[in-house]
């Protein structure tokens, strides 16, 4: 059998190219390369051929032919000597020269024994060497090649049938058949053979010559002997030259292009990924030029008529897979090209690999150094001279690129570049080139494959060992009995902040034409959220001047409906228009105008110099502004960071400076600056961005947002999924962001095109043939979500096109699917000892966590109803789904629970959402189980309570309503409709309630109704306990409606929103003048405020139960400004009874009385009218060295701080000039700071601080439990520094033990207010002085030193008691003696006592109406003073003061320590000044 023709490839051969591959350095070139031949290589010496990878034998190294006839011996021969062996001219300077020495010997093996270190041949795919057939006759060879193993029966020969391969003139392998079972080498044959593994036999001749007896296979891992025969008498005339005996590594091919069936399939893989201009460039199959096969890949250029070919054009192929994407055992990449060009231009050709590491593009670099086959001269090296490979016009043949002529591609943004190309994992490669400038050019590429020189590392090849995770551990206290089994359900598609959404209206978006009626109809989707643009020219009319109306409206509308939204806030939205706000086009902005996305044929809009100062500095304050009141609204599910960019999107594509001029977008500076604001605004409300960006100077990872892709599952997928570098993750790749989404929500919308026709795929995917998008088609959804862990969607065709039911099943799990899904697989319950214990395991099952901390709440339900509702203080937020088994699930404990009475109880939990707050029906959190309840509920279980000590709560009985049972509302407009569970000692009062049509009226948590749209509903409040129920009719007609309101109705006009507080001021009423370094500044507007207040003078009789107007601030727990003009309070008091102003911020509240600000006297001083004032209201976080000293002071004093210390001011300012104002009189203003968690009572209080004196004193405050956390309310009637602190230290005294007063002298102690008479003793039974108890008196009041002192003639200014006895003066409560004297060191009597705190209880406005019999039964009342007798009736009554028995009181009795700090006690519980 003729072996095919082949070609000398020359004395470089393949030692020469072996030598100069090894020392090819990176990257590639382009039209400019400079092209050398490699240098004449010497003979390889042995010092350097042991070197080369995989060299057997290159015979440099025996120095004559003895030395070579005992390395290659004689193994058998018919005739010893038959065949001679000599050194001979080889492609080297020395090979094995044979040649016939006895004409008639029959046969001949010389055999080489392979060094020890040699023999392991199995990470190499055969065996190569360089042949010479010189004859005199023409006559071919055959050669006989065989191995030899240790293996029984160990040698193996060449198989009959098989073949060899020899390099053809384009450096192509091709196939050269056996002649039998020998190689066959043509008559002057001068060339490389390799000869693959998988053509080595066991010999048969070790079986009787039965071959079939022989089928062992080849193990390479240890040959010991390489031998070649042949028979001599054959072969009288040739003489065979072998050389350079390698091991060599084939080819691994990547593509052939022998499968493509036609040019659309060759075009589905090898896809244009970018060109720009016009479609000019033609990928279609090649049948004529090929390298092996049938088929090769062309590339020409034909440009639509009359159009000028395209500048530039990419063709990338589809992402490689699996062990295909692993190229690390090799050493480059080769593949076959042909360049025809009839004007012999050279073409140039950029060629990329992408990776799967960030920034993964690699490309040719300038000096990088490629091979080219030149035929009989073999393989040269080229030089490249720039970024694109130039193959010459009429070049056919093979190329060789090494990795090292990779490098990454700068285009990518990265700092230097510099990374190293890893070919472990590439993913696609791309040709790129210019089709206007090679518009002659037909290159066509075939044979694309990897090469390696070197034999293959091993790997371990194993999968992952980690054994997987186990669920978490029980409790330690937890029982079999007490251990609960809960069953899975898949959770409802609509719950919050999750799943497909709508647009708030789809009629602002132009794509979707048909069924804008859609939320009219049955909704084919539950959805939990709604999406919405907004200009920004809506919501800024100046510089310091916004208007929320707009936003207000939407997202009341979203609320309404039970939904949260998402919302983008843009400038520059492509055919809507402009939203540049007209005050900064007044100052000279300047615009762009463009046309593409249709800009203009609707409207027109205009793209900002976004580089502009004007316009950053507005947009610094917007932004600020915009966090202020929105940053952790409840209505506000996720913000996406818009302002920049066409539609907001951060991009003005293809206006980027390269593709189109000029660049659009901002410097990358002036971006960081905006997401700056953004991220400094928004601590609470979940951020995301459009792109993640990663230069030197923005680096989007070191922000808290999370990221939205706007063309999901169509421009979603990175190369390593069949997508782009470029795509969405792609790009968060190469920002190194891809464990965002465990913090940070991921969001985005579906290409409108294809939010339809995918869900007609199972799996979903957009799938046209016949309609490509951009000459594409869309991605798998599954794939896409599970890579990206997207939480929310745009979707608004599956809510306004009916899908058929398939379609519409796909799109239903599509959503379901998106986001989080919380399953609950055990709950652990005990209660054995009366102490109930709750633990819940909690399982993700989605794709993503849930990224808001709401409250848990968890709930004990007897047969009737909900006896306790409590808080266990868990965090479920931010819980990942598994990777491992369960290495995720998360056991969350409680044991200290309220106390239940003992009997039978179900265990309820539930995640709260907060927007119930505003609307009692929005959508409620549901864990993914059988067991969960459509009210939130999820039944963990049901415990036994035994052992209890616990009182078994009174129960509800019914409801009580002062709101009449028939409304009428107006749209817009609100009503305060209070109920309260009977009796009022009930031991759950929660109330729900709901609205049968949200559509009409919605109802808040707390029985706040407000009207949506004309109609009717039912609003209903049912209590927990006993679910009993009460109803209310609710009419809503519009202003003009001739109907007349039920009988016993209310009608409520639209204005501001009234609540149990008072009347809550509208924001378009507050404008945040300043929000930076942590101080909010608000200024309210006069007008608004002034009807507030003439809102409250006609506020319902019932439901409001303050006359304060309130404003509400976000402040993100930073230092507080409110600016109010005293116009709007000059007429507020006069017929308003206690009209006060209340300041609502994050850490608390403040409310100002307006009768105690004093404005006439302020005015007065100022030299103004009280219209003409300006009062600034200040809450300041204390900080600074002030913070320090009062940190260090608290630390020394084994005080606990539970929240920021507070300083609160108020200013006056007029004409310049500016006053505060320090007092109030006897008008005690109420502060209230919000403290985290539980407080324990009996060691909290508020602390006055003095920074100067560094010294805490009492200030009145009581503590009240509010949902979650505790909420302390501070009263006094003056501004200072406050601070909420727990006194860890044990605030007793020795001589206490056993006294009937010891809880009330502690407590006082614990609060400051008394002291001992010794470090550790307090003499309870030690009558007290006038001074004593007026300075116990003093501080409980919270009263500070008046300015002057006081002109009793026994008490000295240095005197300890002085500051106390001239505020009690002040104050109205002491007099003194006629002589002048104060007698401070006389034992004070028990109806001194009296009187004193009488006077007190109306100095702090609580006087008390005595009982007309209050002294009757007192048989000693004759010898009360008369000057006493009203106020021990008064204290009698209010029970401070009770008799020394049943029958007297014993007024002029000495009044011991431990009565005086009883009746103190009392006194300042009567007064509310302490729980």
């Amino acid at each position: 059998m003729k072996l095919l023709s082949m070609h000398d490839i020359g004395r470089t051969s393949l030692k020469a190219m072996l030598i100069v591959a090894l020392l090819l350095s990176t990257l590639f070139g382009n039209a400019a390369s400079r092209v050398s031949a490699d240098p004449e290589q010497p003979a390889i010496v042995s010092t350097a051929g042991s070197d080369i990878p995989g060299l057997i034998e290159d015979f440099e190294s025996y120095a004559d032919d003895a030395a070579l006839g005992q390395a290659w011996t004689e193994a058998w021969s018919d005739k010893p000597g038959s065949v001679t062996r000599e050194l001979g001219e080889s492609s080297g300077s020395k090979g094995l020269r044979l040649s016939t020495a006895i004409a008639d010997s029959e046969w001949s093996n010389m055999i080489h024994a392979i060094p020890s270190g040699k023999r392991d041949w199995s990470k190499y795919d055969g065996l190569s060497f360089w042949v010479d057939n010189t004859t005199s006759d023409n006559k071919d060879f055959s050669l006989n090649v065989a191995l030899q193993t240790p293996a029984a029966k160990g040698e193996f020969g060449l198989k009959e049938g098989g073949h060899a391969l020899t390099i053809a003139a384009d450096g192509s392998l091709q196939p050269a058949a056996f002649n039998g079972a020998s190689l066959n080498v043509p008559a002057g044959f001068k060339g490389i053979v390799k000869l693959s593994w998988d053509q080595f036999v066991q010999s048969a001749w070790q079986c009787d010559g039965v071959q079939a007896d022989c089928a062992a296979v080849l193990d390479p891992s240890d040959v010991t002997g390489l031998q070649f025969g042949y028979p001599p008498a054959g072969y009288p005339h040739n003489v065979i030259t072998i050389d350079d005996i390698m091991l060599y590594r084939a080819d691994k091919m990547l593509d052939d292009f022998e499968s493509y069936s036609d040019d659309a399939a060759l075009q589905n893989i090898w896809r244009i990924d970018w060109e720009s201009g016009e479609p000019s460039t033609l990928r279609t199959i090649d049948h004529a030029n090929v390298s092996n096969g049938n088929q090769a890949m062309k590339f020409s250029v034909s440009p639509p008529p009359g159009k000028t070919a395209s500048d530039w054009v990419n063709i990338k192929r589809v992402a490689f897979n699996g062990t295909d994407s692993d190229w690390s055992a090799f050493d480059g990449l080769t593949f076959w090209a042909n360049n025809q060009s009839p004007t012999n231009k050279n073409m140039d050709l950029n060629i990329s690999l992408v990776t799967d590491a960030p920034k993964g593009e690699f490309s040719l670099k300038e000096g990088g150094t490629i091979q080219f086959y030149q035929g009989a001269e073999g393989w040269k090296t080229t030089t490249l001279g720039g970024g694109s490979l130039s193959i010459a016009a009429g070049y056919k043949g093979m190329v060789r690129i090494p990795w090292s002529a990779f490098a990454q591609s700068a285009w990518q943004g990265c700092d230097a570049c510099d990374a190293k190309f890893d070919a472990s994992k590439v993913l696609q490669i791309q040709f790129g080139f210019g089709p206007k400038n090679q518009a002659d050019n037909v290159l066509s590429i075939d044979q694309i494959a990897l090469y390696a020189l070197a034999g293959r590392t091993g790997g371990s090849g194993g999968g992952s060992t980690t054994e997987p995770v186990d669920h978490p551990a029980p409790p330690a206290w937890a029982t079999e009995a007490g251990t609960k089994e809960l069953a899975y359900e898949k959770a409802p598609i609509d719950n919050p902040l999750k799943g497909l959404l709508p647009f708030y209206d789809a009629s602002e978006e132009s794509y979707f034409t048909e069924g804008d009626d859609w939320r009219d109809r049955p909704t084919q989707l539950p959805y939990s959220m709604e999406f919405f643009y907004l200009p920004l020219n809506k919501l800024m009319n100046n510089l310091n001047d916004f208007n929320w109306t707009e936003l207000d409206k939407r997202l009341e509308a979203v609320a309404a409906r039970g939904n949260q939204a998402v919302f983008r806030v843009y400038l520059d939205y492509p055919n809507k228009p402009s939203g540049i706000p007209q005050f900064l086009l007044d100052e000279g902005l300047e615009t762009y105008a463009y046309s593409e996305y249709n800009n203009g044929k609707d409207a027109t809009s205009l793209a900002p110099d976004y580089n502009d100062e004007h316009l950053l500095g507005a947009l610094d304050n917007f932004i600020g502004a915009l966090g202020a009141r929105y940053d952790g609204d409840p209505r506000i599910g996720f913000l996406t960071i818009g302002l920049i960019g066409f539609w907001g999107e951060w991009h003005t594509y293809p206006y980027d400076g390269n593709i189109k001029s000029p660049n659009l977008m901002p410097t990358d500076a002036n971006l960081k600056r905006v997401l700056t604001d953004m991220d400094n605004a928004f601590n609470e409300t979940q951020l995301v961005l459009r792109y993640p960006m990663d230069n030197s100077t923005l680096k989007t990872k070191n922000f808290d947002v999370g990221y939205h892709d706007d063309s999901f599952a169509f421009q979603t997928l990175p190369p390593s999924l069949g997508g782009q570098g470029w795509h969405f993750w792609g790009k968060v790749k190469d920002a190194g962001v891809t464990d965002f989404w465990k913090t940070n929500s991921m969001g985005g919308e579906m290409r409108p095109e294809i939010q339809l026709k995918m869900w007609n795929n199972d799996p979903p995917v957009y799938n046209e043939p016949s309609a490509p998008i951009e000459g594409a088609q869309g991605e798998d959804y599954y794939t896409s979500l599970n890579l990206t862990h997207a939480s929310w969607l745009i979707t608004q065709g599956v809510f306004q096109t009916p899908l058929e039911s398939e379609a519409l099943a796909r799109a239903v799990e599509g959503s379901r699917r998106l986001g989080y899904e919380y399953y609950v697989p055990s709950a652990y319950l005990d209660a054995a000892d009366g102490n109930l214990k709750v633990g819940v395991e909690v399982e993700n099952r989605g794709v993503a966590p849930f990224y808001y901390n709401w409250k848990v709440e968890l709930a004990a339900k007897s047969e009737s109803g909900i006896v306790k509702v409590w808080q266990p203080g868990w965090d479920l937020k931010d819980l990942l789904p598994n990777t491992n088994g369960f290495d995720n699930n998360k056991l969350f404990e409680s044991t200290s629970n309220p106390a239940l009475s003992n009997g039978s109880y179900q265990i309820l939990m539930r995640y709260v959402n907060p927007l119930e707050e505003i609307n009692a029906d929005a959508k409620k959190f549901r864990f993914a189980n059988e067991e969960q309840n459509s009210d939130g509920w999820l039944e963990l279980g049901s415990v036994e309570v035994t052992d209890s000590t616990a009182e078994a709560p009174v129960r509800v009985t019914g409801l009580m309503a002062n709101t009449p049972s028939q409304l009428q509302l107006s749209p817009g407009s609100s009503a305060q409709i209070n109920v309260a569970v009977l009796p009022a000692e009930a031991g759950n009062k929660r109330v729900v309630w709901s609205s049968s049509n949200g559509k009409a009226a919605y109802v808040s948590a707390a029985g706040l109704v407000k009207a949506v749209g004309i109609g009717s509903t039912v609003i209903t409040a049912k209590s927990t306990d006993g679910n009993l129920e009460k109803q209310f009719a609710v009419t809503v007609a519009s202003n003009d409606s001739s109907s007349n309101p039920s009988s016993g109705g209310i009608t409520s006009q639209p204005g501001p929103d009234l609540t149990d507080k008072g009347i809550k001021l509208g924001q378009n009423a507050v404008t945040i003048v300043r929000s930076t370094d942590g101080v909010t500044e608000a200024a309210i507007d006069a007008k608004k405020l002034q009807d507030a207040f003439q809102a409250l003078r006609g506020k319902p009789s019932s439901g409001v139960n303050s006359n304060s107007v309130i404003i509400e601030l976000k402040n993100n727990g930073g230092s507080v400004k409110v600016n109010i003009p005293s116009s709007a309070l000059v007429d507020a008091g006069k017929d308003l009874s206690d009209a006060s102003i209340l300041i609502l911020t994050d850490f608390g509240s403040y409310k100002v009385p307006v009768e105690a600000l004093g404005l006439a006297d302020i005015a007065q001083k100022l030299g103004t009218t009280p219209e003409n004032l300006t009062l600034s209201v200040v809450i300041d976080k204390v900080a600074g060295s002030t913070a320090d000293v009062l940190a260090e002071q608290a630390s020394k004093e084994g005080l606990t701080l539970l929240a920021p210390a507070l300083d609160y001011k108020i200013y006056a300012q007029a004409n310049g000039q500016s006053v505060e104002i320090t007092g109030f009189g006897s008008t005690y203003l109420e502060r209230t700071v919000i403290v985290p968690g539980a407080v324990n009572q009996a060691n909290a209080t508020a602390l006055l601080f003095n920074p100067d004196t560094r010294t805490f004193t009492f200030v009145p405050s009581v503590l009240q439990v509010n949902g979650g956390s505790t909420e302390v309310v501070i009263k006094r009637n003056g501004n200072s520094i406050y601070a909420v602190v727990s006194d860890s230290g044990s605030r007793t005294f020795a001589d206490l033990q056993g006294h009937w007063a010891k809880p009330e002298i502690e407590l006082l102690a614990s609060k400051r207010i008394i002291n001992g008479t010794a470090p550790e003793l307090f003499s309870p039974d030690k009558p007290i002085t006038r001074a004593e108890f007026t300075a116990l008196l003093v501080r409980s009041l919270g009263l500070s030193s008046p300015a002057a002192g006081t002109d009793f003639s026994d008490v000295a200014q240095g005197d300890w008691f002085a500051d106390a006895v001239a505020a009690a003066v002040d104050a109205g409560i002491i007099n003194g003696y006629t002589d002048g004297s104060f007698k401070p060191n006389e034992r004070i009597t028990r109806e001194q006592i009296a009187v004193m705190t009488a006077r007190a209880l109306n100095y702090v406005n609580k006087p008390v109406q005595a009982n007309n019999n209050a002294l009757g039964n007192y048989k000693d009342q004759a010898s009360i003073s008369p000057w006493a007798k009203a106020s021990i009736a008064e204290l009698l009554t209010a029970q401070i003061l009770k008799g020394k028995s049943m029958t007297t009181i014993d007024p002029a009795a000495k009044a011991t320590r431990a009565e005086a700090a009883v009746m103190i006690k009392r006194f300042m519980q009567f007064v509310q000044f302490i729980n």
